[in-house]
């Protein structure tokens, strides 16, 4: 499904939420009417996890775009998976330098019936349900044998972004 990327303005703030899949078909919105006095771009990519080359090439010139038009904004990602953040880490710009994180969607696997699944990992803020933390990392109940799942392998890949 081709992403829809939709922004929003109000009190110094510029959201922009992107759903779906960005490709040569997602069309970006225009950023030639935006309001003065935007201190903060949030990014919500709710259950996006996949940009192909020709969306990484648009992504990148919208971005540049972007921060060219407010260039002082602070960039903050409500929520991305770790596959964006993957490519962010081989794909200069992709992810701007100082963006700050609340959540990565990332996979967790059950070692006791081998479930994979992915599950939203808050940074740096207690389990909404005030649940237990090992080693900073938030533990996940299987949701197939109640057993405790792990990080798929990427503790490392996150693990900068912990404070």
């Amino acid at each position: 499904m081709t992403a829809k990327v939709e922004c929003n303005h109000s009190d110094g703030s510029l959201k922009i939420n992107v759903e779906g899949q960005i490709n040569e078909a997602t069309l970006l919105p225009s950023l030639d009417d935006l309001p003065n006095g935007i201190a903060s771009i949030d990014f919500n990519f709710s259950d996006s996890a996949y940009l192909n080359s020709e969306g990484i090439k648009m992504w990148l010139l919208w971005l540049i775009k972007l921060r060219k038009s407010i260039p002082t904004a602070k960039i903050h990602f409500e929520k991305v998976s770790v596959y964006i953040l993957n490519l962010g880490a081989v794909i200069d710009g992709l992810i701007p330098s100082d963006a700050t994180f609340s959540v990565i969607r990332v996979p967790y696997y059950c070692s006791t019936c081998g479930n994979n699944e992915m599950a939203d990992f808050a940074l740096n803020e207690p389990q909404a349900d005030g649940g237990p933390r090992k080693d900073g990392i938030q533990v996940k109940t299987c949701s197939q044998c109640n057993s405790t799942s792990d990080l798929d392998g990427v503790y490392e890949k996150i693990s900068k972004y912990l404070i």
